[in-house]
Parts: structure tokens; sequence; C-alpha cells
């Protein structure tokens, strides 16, 4: 397919039809020439249309096959970023983003080493971190309803596979068909608590209620 000759389509169309903004019709303006790539042409008036969501959007997933490199990171960006809420993408189309990001992903890491000195100021930056509510939400919230392909279900499965047969044989015999210790010592208990400390015990001890405490106030004892 030849994705310039679309490119060009979309934008000959506006042209012809000498959009304005504030007319009663939503538009985004879009560089004909992406300023990422021509940033020359940034400010030129002959260089800027108007065009409609969907259309923006389109023209994005166009420039992203013409140009790869920072095109792909635009186009993610108005699906998955701040802005996604704008543009109702199908499950196509999130999957043929997704495979594109992934393909540039891959080339922009293959061969690539980090430095001791990066392994370690990177263990710095990170060592005692948590993200916060709001970003563990806003992660949950752009991944829910979102299916897994049929492909990501086999890499998924693969790669488990892989893992597992590193694992050493001596540990493998030695835990298959057992339990946990820990989850063996809790048969036929419960877990009860006193409001500053719980039990797990097989019976309520005098002062306790049945139940855990929260993460933050839990102190546990197992008798």
């Amino acid at each position: 397919m030849n994705y310039r000759k679309k490119y060009m389509k979309i934008i000959s169309k506006a042209r012809k039809e000498s959009r304005r903004k504030n007319c009663g019709i939503y538009y985004e303006e879009q560089h004909i020439l992406p300023q990422a790539i021509f940033p020359l042409w940034k400010n030129r008036k002959s260089n800027k249309i108007l065009l409609t969501g969907r259309e923006h959007f389109e023209a994005h997933k166009l420039l992203a096959k013409i140009y790869g490199g920072k095109m792909i990171n635009a186009i993610h960006r108005m699906a998955f970023g701040c802005h996604k809420n704008k543009y109702n993408i199908t499950a196509e189309e999130y999957e043929e983003i997704r495979i594109i990001w992934a393909q540039r992903a891959r080339e922009m890491n293959t061969g690539k080493k980090h430095s001791n000195e990066a392994k370690i100021k990177s263990g710095r930056y990170w060592k005692g971190r948590k993200r916060n509510i709001e970003s563990v939400k806003k992660s949950a919230d752009a991944r829910r309803g979102v299916l897994r392909t049929e492909q990501q279900i086999v890499n998924i499965s693969k790669g488990t596979s892989e893992g597992m047969k590193k694992v050493p044989y001596e540990k493998l015999a030695y835990w298959k068909g057992k339990s946990s210790p820990g989850m063996a010592n809790m048969t036929g208990k419960c877990w009860y608590n006193n409001g500053q400390i719980e039990i797990a015990s097989f019976n309520c001890p005098d002062g306790f209620i049945k139940g855990r405490l929260s993460g933050k106030k839990r102190k546990t004892k197992k008798t």
C-alpha cells in the first residue's frame, strides 16, 4: 500500500474545503510535514492544515508507517497518552499500533547494554520509590477492558515455559505436589486480630475478632 499517497489524499481533501476554526465543526491542527522531522517548516503557514479528529488520527497512523521513529512515538501518545479519550480506537487499531510500537522498541534496544555506572545510578534512583495511588489507578484504568490478542497470549505462555526451564530440576522435584511451608502451617487455622496485631490460630483468643488488619497496621503472629 502507498501510505504517502493515502496521506496526501487526506491533506488534499482538507485543502479543498477551505476549513476554518470556530465554525461549528471540531478541527485539529496538523503539520503536513511533521515538525519532529522537518523542524524548519514548523511555523510556516503553508505547512499547517485543519483536520477532523478522525482524520488527524488516521494521518498520524500513516506518518508512523511512512517515517517510523518519532512518528511512532506520536501515534502511540495519541492512542494511549493523556489525549486518548479524544480518539475511540478499535481493537484492530489498538493491535496495529502496539505492534509497530513493539517493533520500534526492539530496534532501539537490540544490542544495547547499560554500563555498570548506569545500572548503579538507576538502582539508586528507584530504590525505596513507590508509585502513588493515582499512578497505579491510571495504569489500571488504561488496561481495563483491553483484551490480549492471541499472539500475546501465546508469547506469555511461551515466556512462562521458557522461564520454568531455567529452574533447577532439584528444586522443581522438591516442590512438586507440595504447598509452601507457610501455607502448610496454616491448614485449619483462621486469622484473628485485636486492632493492633493479628494471629493465625485454630481458636479465637480472648479480646480478638475474626479477620485481618489493614496492610499498614499489620503485625503478624502465628500460633
